[in-house]
């Protein structure tokens, strides 16, 4: 037994307290649990790229193509033997039988059929198709609203699951709807992810498990199939209970983000009314000013005149005085 082996029989041991070796020959451990993470992913183009997360979670329209022109070659080739049944009919021997035509005319009736058998799943591929594509519609859109470091923790959560052949088992619709309703940040994505990823990975060992018990019956296989579907439920709470957690850590949301800019319109136009008002004020005050030294000017015009006028009457009754004094003095 090898290394690889012995730790699967060491985990199995832990988790289900028996000796699993005693059980599972080494080929079918080795076969059974991939403990393996490749650092390498089979999906081109790097964590940032909208196109590699749209080939990793956006469902493909290629098995409904494939499913429909199938049915569609299946649908001409019973129409060609229809056509060759009534064409054979057509040309019956004037001579032939009542039991031939009436053989002829069942191969027709036969014929007819399995053309509508084949038309109606020609409409069911089609219908499929058309399901497919319009889910595929949806899931584009969702991956266009999702924020860059959205794609980038998707990308990169997800490619463990890539790499270990469980994306196929993972709702790729769920997971893009989830983290936009949510507007999930790259913590409770890892988890979310991780938690779907987790139930995944039991499952299929407990499919596995399963399906060698109903091979072999040995129960045992079914204890260990039981156990990996509580395991794998354990696993799927641990992680789901973290989203919540997370909520309020990472990065900020797209709904954070729209408050903050808010918040800095806000005070941003807070400081541009200050700066209006503060404009107004020192106007209101070079008007005032201006105002105000035209009365002060005034004022000082007025004294100027009263001065002027007072110090004239002044001179004049001076002179007045003068001049009497003067013809007193004559007489």
């Amino acid at each position: 037994m090898n290394v690889f082996n012995l730790k699967v029989v060491i985990l199995f041991t832990a988790l289900f307290g028996f000796n699993s070796a005693a059980v599972l020959a080494d080929e079918e451990l080795e076969s059974s649990v991939d403990t393996e993470v490749s650092t390498e992913s089979e999906i081109s183009g790097d964590f940032t790229s909208r196109d590699r997360l749209i080939e990793t979670l956006v469902v493909s329209d290629e098995d409904a193509k494939a499913e429909l022109e199938k049915t569609q070659k299946t649908l001409a080739e019973t129409e060609a033997e229809r056509d060759a049944a009534q064409a054979e009919l057509d040309t019956v021997a004037t001579d032939a039988t009542a039991e031939e035509i009436a053989a002829l005319e069942k191969q027709l009736a036969d014929a007819e059929k399995e053309v509508d058998i084949a038309g109606a799943e020609v409409a069911k591929a089609d219908a499929g198709l058309a399901e497919v594509q319009a889910a595929q519609e949806t899931q584009l859109e969702l991956v266009a609203e999702l924020s860059d470091e959205q794609v980038f923790a998707l990308n990169r959560t997800l490619n463990n699951a890539v790499n270990n052949d469980l994306i196929g088992e993972l709702d790729g619709a769920l997971i893009l709807q989830t983290v936009v309703d949510g507007d999930y940040n790259k913590l409770q994505i890892n988890s979310f992810t991780k938690a779907l990823e987790e139930e995944a990975k039991f499952t299929a060992f407990a499919d596995k498990f399963q399906d060698k018990y109903e091979a072999s019956g040995n129960e045992k296989f079914l204890e260990i199939s039981d156990r990996m579907l509580s395991r794998g439920e354990i696993q799927k709470d641990k992680f789901l209970a973290k989203v919540d957690r997370f909520a309020d850590k990472g990065s900020f949301s797209k709904d954070a983000a729209k408050n903050q800019v808010k918040e800095l319109a806000k005070l941003s136009a807070k400081g541009e009314a200050k700066a209006i008002a503060k404009k107004a004020a020192l106007s209101s005050a070079k008007k005032a000013a201006k105002t105000q030294a035209k009365l002060n000017a005034k004022n000082i015009s007025k004294q100027i005149i009263k001065e002027e006028g007072r110090k004239s009457l002044k001179e004049n009754g001076r002179r007045d005085n003068s001049g009497s004094k003067g013809k007193k003095s004559r007489g």
